[in-house]
């Protein structure tokens, strides 16, 4: 009996659809992993420090795109949930959000922390159609006019 509530309380909100970086940021990311390791390697070992830090930034770089395939909004009727690139995830209702801001990137504020979504964010326009409707309170602010 108890399972078929759950079940039930969990139909209640259908589930709507998720804003996800592209796979292609992820797989890059892995390419060039070996590359900049070696790169790193090569520098600790010839010890000249500009070298090594010059390596040490460059290692960043397909570090920081490998932790993109963290990064997911999963979204539904009342509320969505932001999963960051360290895996910490937080639910959301859409009256919480203060502010929708859209150029380059968008950013929803929830009072003062900002939520960053990518151009390159899969599902992220239709995301943030549903957010200004379902936000009318919200500022809303550098919309594209159609």
């Amino acid at each position: 009996m108890k399972k078929q509530k759950f079940r039930r309380k969990q139909q209640k909100y259908r589930y709507r659809g998720e804003v996800i970086i592209s796979p292609v940021a992820w797989i890059t990311g892995l390419i060039c992993l070996p590359f900049m390791t070696w790169l790193l390697t090569a520098s600790i070992l010839e010890k000249v420090l500009w070298e090594i830090i010059v390596a040490g930034l460059l290692f960043l770089l397909p570090v920081s795109l490998l932790l993109t395939a963290n990064w997911k909004i999963t979204y539904d009727a009342v509320g969505f949930t932001y999963r960051n690139y360290f895996r910490q995830v937080r639910y959301y209702h859409y009256s919480e959000i203060t502010k929708i801001c859209r150029k380059n990137d968008s950013y929803i504020y929830i009072g003062r922390k900002r939520i960053t979504i990518d151009t390159m964010a899969l599902g992220g326009t239709h995301f943030l159609e549903i957010a200004v409707r379902q936000t009318p309170k919200a500022e809303h602010s550098g919309f594209l006019k159609r």
